[in-house]
C-alpha cells in the first residue's frame, strides 16, 4: 500500500513539472516526446504496481485536478486583469490564450496516452 501511494505522489509531482514545461511556448514541441514517453512509463508502472480497479479512480482524480487547475488559473487571470487594466494589451491576451491552449493540449495528450498505453499493457 505504501508503494502505491508513494508511486502516485511521485508520479503526480513529476507530471506537474512536465506541465510547467509544456505550457511554455517555446518548449512545448521539444518537451512533447519526453512527455509522451513519461505517460507511457507511468502507464507501465501503474500496470505493474497497482491494482487494475484503481485505474478509473486515478483517471478521475487526475481529470478533476486538471480541471481545478484550469479554473484556478482562470480566476487568477481575471483577478490580474481586473487589477491591471491599463497594462493588459493584445499581445498579453494572445500569450495567455496560447498558454491555456498548451495546457489543454498537454492534459489531453497525457490522459489519452496514459489510457491507451495502460489498456495495451493490460491486454497483453
Amino acid at each position: 500500500m505504501l508503494l502505491t501511494y508513494s508511486f502516485l505522489i511521485i508520479s503526480f509531482f513529476i507530471l506537474m513539472i512536465f506541465f510547467k514545461f509544456t505550457t511554455y511556448h517555446k518548449y512545448f514541441m521539444w518537451i512533447l516526446p519526453f512527455f509522451i514517453g513519461y505517460s507511457i512509463l507511468c502507464a507501465y508502472l501503474f500496470y505493474k504496481l497497482i491494482k487494475p480497479t484503481f485505474f478509473t479512480y486515478y483517471l478521475l482524480f487526475i481529470s478533476i485536478f486538471m480541471i481545478y487547475k484550469w479554473f484556478e488559473q482562470l480566476s487568477k487571470l481575471k483577478k490580474y486583469m481586473k487589477n491591471n487594466q491599463d497594462k493588459v494589451d493584445k499581445v498579453f491576451l494572445l500569450s495567455i490564450a496560447s498558454t491555456r491552449g498548451h495546457y489543454i493540449a498537454s492534459c489531453f495528450i497525457y490522459l489519452a496516452t496514459f489510457t491507451v498505453s495502460y489498456v495495451l499493457f493490460y491486454n497483453m
